[in-house]
This record gives structure tokens, C-alpha cells and sequence, in this order.
């Protein structure tokens, strides 16, 4: 039984994230019953062996959004933090996963009525989105090649631009 990772022929980390993708594939298709279980023993399984893995952190993020859906948003904050910690430590703080989580943990705060902290976290997960993007585009393009697109650009060029100037320029959330 799949629902049932002890039953698994080992538990070596290949098993561990196949068992989590399926979870994931699952929760995709809002089969919560079905991904719930996975997601929580495989999250336990990858916490006794790498506590501070990526692995875990992706597991944290999926039990979160399952929770969320299940309108347990408390439960669903404190995975989303979890996760987010684990890609921050790891990753870099303007990693793709440390503002996939944030942005999660945006809307269960959302659903909890508590809108300064879901605009705080939403707010750090776009300057590090952003900050992301900027890192890719100088991973693939020169500096001229930029700079004639910002000298000749196309109207969605001009949105993204102004998207990622207008966060450069806010200030960061406070630490609350």
C-alpha cells in the first residue's frame, strides 16, 4: 500500500522522493486524502535523515498547501516557515524556494485576517522573486544586451523593467 511507506522495499531517499512526487502529483489534482499521508511520512522520514535537506523543505511546503486547502492555515503557516527556513539556509535567501513558501504563507495569513503579515510576506517574496529574475537575466545576457533592451523595449519588456525597479525601490518589511 502506498499510503504506507514502512511497506516501501527500502527507505533510500530515491524511494523517499518518489514517494513525495507522487504526493505532490496528488495534491495537483486536489486528492488531498491521498496526499496528505504521503507527505507526512515521507517529511518525517526526511527530516530523521536530513533534517535541513531540500527534500524536506519541498515536503514542508506540500503538507502546508494541503493544510491550506483543509482551511488549517495555522498548521499551514508554520509548515510554509519551515520550508521557507530550510531554502533560505540553503539555497540563498533569493532562491526560487524561499519565496515559493513566502508567498504561500501570504495567502494562509490572508485567510486568517491577519493582512500586515500577509502583505509582509507577500511584499519579501516579490523582492526576492525579483531579485531572482535579475540573477537569471545577467546569467544569459551582457550588459549591452540589457541595456538595448531597456533603450528599445517591447511593452512587456517595459512592464518587467518597471516591475523590478518599482520593488528595487520599496522598502524591506520589518520583522515582525
Amino acid at each position: 500500500d502506498h499510503r504506507d511507506l514502512h511497506s516501501f522495499p527500502t527507505r533510500r531517499s530515491s524511494d523517499l522522493s518518489a514517494a513525495m512526487n507522487l504526493a505532490l502529483v496528488y495534491l495537483s489534482q486536489d486528492r488531498h486524502d491521498e496526499a496528505e499521508p504521503l507527505l507526512t511520512q515521507t517529511l518525517r522520514l526526511f527530516r530523521e535523515k536530513d533534517p535541513q535537506g531540500i527534500s524536506a523543505a519541498i515536503a514542508s511546503n506540500g503538507l502546508g498547501l494541503v493544510y491550506h486547502k483543509r482551511e488549517r492555515y495555522v498548521d499551514a503557516i508554520a509548515e510554509f516557515q519551515r520550508a521557507f527556513e530550510i531554502f533560505e539556509r540553503v539555497q540563498g535567501a533569493d532562491s526560487i524556494g524561499s519565496w515559493t513558501p513566502l508567498t504561500n504563507m501570504s495567502l494562509s495569513f490572508r485567510k486568517i485576517g491577519d493582512e500586515t503579515r500577509a502583505d509582509e510576506a507577500l511584499k519579501q517574496a516579490r523582492r526576492r522573486r525579483n531579485a531572482e529574475v535579475k540573477r537569471r537575466i545577467a546569467d544569459h545576457f551582457t550588459n549591452a544586451e540589457i541595456e538595448r533592451a531597456r533603450l528599445n523595449p517591447t511593452p512587456e519588456v517595459q512592464r518587467l523593467f518597471a516591475e523590478l525597479d518599482a520593488d528595487s525601490t520599496s522598502s524591506p518589511p520589518s520583522k515582525t
